[in-house]
């Protein structure tokens, strides 16, 4: 028996099914997909007061999809109908994140974030019809492509209707052949493009690489930090990831920033823990004019540099003593992982999230 073909006046009933643990297949902005509520969902009402977080669940999974493809174990991406829904379900996020699925997720790329200890991708679909069907389910959504293993990728809903398990297809017409969405794992400082799609090498750096700030006093000790710590970690996922596109285009400068005057040997020494070297940095004055996110470095420049986007109230260490060089690059990275980096999307790579935090994280 054939799934019911429901068209967009019926996008309410076709939720309905979905809440009550059917599947229904609904059209994205590059194919049909199939969406079920998450497993752990199966016993809760839309109105259950408890987080989406611990609704969504540590591992979240359907297995009404996993029968639906055959009983195969593969990752099943969290379907949105906008934005503001996407961050609702996986809230709270770093601002790294938030910006990798404000801008890039709408663009037509699914944004694979760590979610406790395993990966999760974010997907926002843009189609008008499947965008309104997710809104109108109002609970969490997972979803596959609507084909069965090893079958060619089904653009029209008659054909779609004629897959076993189905309840419904919402209709958004035939869809015409077009690129797969561009999927994209976070980094720290980064994203790793995992398959090209529909959102080009040249809009991914246009829409996600911007300019980063870092002002300090001097330009000699947090800011000159903040900005090589930034760069040598970005150098070091370059280098150790196939596809990284970095972040951020960081810089630095100082209230009175002296290019003559070179960095305390404790600091260099206090950075070197860190695989960070200021050797070569050259103090450079403040700009107001300094292009990106300004990152003040502590209360004594927030209120001289105008608007920040972020604070991280670190103490300058200058004329302290030695210790105070190194607990000040420690409360840096530790503010910075906390407040600016994202998590590492796991895959099968925990040596490499190893070395990496041993390098930069735990000196």
């Amino acid at each position: 028996m054939s799934a019911a073909i429901l068209d967009a006046s019926r996008v309410p009933e076709a939720a309905e099914l979905l809440r009550a643990g059917k599947l229904v297949a609904f059209p994205t902005d590059t194919v049909y997909g199939v969406a079920a509520i998450p497993t752990e969902w199966a016993d809760k009402e839309p109105s259950d007061p408890r987080s989406v977080e611990i609704e969504l669940g540590h591992d979240p999974d359907s297995v009404y999809l996993r029968a639906f493809k055959g009983g195969r174990k593969e990752p099943f991406s969290l379907h949105c109908g906008s934005v503001h829904s996407a961050l609702a379900f996986v809230s709270p996020r770093t601002p790294l994140e938030e910006f990798a699925i404000r801008e890039l997720g709408p663009r037509g790329a699914t944004v694979v974030l760590r979610w406790h200890t395993r990966s999760l991708g974010v997907r926002i679909v843009n189609h008008n019809v499947g965008s309104d069907f997710l809104e109108a389910c109002a609970v969490p959504v997972l979803a596959t492509s609507a084909n069965l293993h090893g079958q060619p990728t089904l653009h029209d809903p008659r054909e779609i209707a004629q897959l076993p398990g189905l309840a419904a297809v919402v209709d958004g017409g035939v869809l015409p052949p077009r690129p797969a969405s561009t999927v994209l794992r976070m980094l720290p400082s980064g994203v790793q493009v995992l398959r090209q799609g529909a959102l080009d090498a040249a809009a991914l750096a246009a829409h996600f690489t911007r300019y980063l700030h870092f002002v300090c006093l001097g330009n000699l000790n947090r800011s000159a930090f903040a900005h090589r710590l930034v760069d040598a970690m970005q150098h070091w996922l370059a280098h150790h990831t196939k596809d990284f596109v970095p972040a951020w285009r960081a810089s630095s400068s100082g209230v009175v920033g002296n290019p003559k005057v070179a960095v305390p040997q404790p600091m260099r020494e206090a950075a070197r823990a860190f695989g960070v070297n200021l050797d070569g940095h050259v103090p450079v004055r403040f700009d107001s004019a300094a292009p990106g996110l300004r990152v003040a470095m502590g209360d004594d420049v927030a209120g001289l540099v105008g608007d920040v986007a972020l604070n991280l109230h670190v103490d300058d260490p200058m004329g302290g003593p030695p210790g105070g060089y190194q607990r000040c690059a420690q409360e840096i990275v530790t503010r910075l992982h906390f407040q600016l980096l994202a998590g590492w999307s796991p895959l099968a790579d925990a040596e490499q999230e190893g070395a990496f935090r041993r390098q930069f994280l735990q000196a």
